[in-house]
C-alpha cells in the first residue's frame, strides 16, 4: 500500500473511530447483537455478514499490522 493511501486510510479510520467506534466488533454506527452479523429483524440480510463491519474490521487489522497508531491530528497535509 502506498504511503499516501495508508495515510489517507489512517486519517479516515481514526476520525470515525474517535467519533463512533465502541470497540464492540461493529463498525461505527452499527449495533448488531452479534458483532458484524445482521440481526433477525433485518429481513433478507438476517444472519448474514455486514459488509461495512467486515471492511471496518479489516482496516483495523491492516493498520494494526502496519503499526499505525492514531495521529495527533487527522487533518491530511495534502497539497491543494
Amino acid at each position: 500500500m502506498s504511503d499516501e493511501l495508508t495515510k489517507a486510510l489512517a486519517a479516515v479510520f481514526f476520525e470515525l473511530e474517535t467519533l463512533e467506534d465502541d470497540g464492540d466488533g461493529n463498525a461505527p454506527g452499527h449495533g448488531h447483537r452479534t458483532p458484524g452479523i445482521w440481526g433477525s429483524d433485518n429481513g433478507k440480510l438476517a444472519g448474514k455478514p455486514c459488509g461495512w463491519c467486515a471492511v471496518w474490521n479489516h482496516a483495523k487489522g491492516l493498520l494494526k499490522a502496519q503499526g499505525i497508531k492514531a495521529p495527533a491530528t487527522t487533518t491530511l497535509d495534502a497539497e491543494p
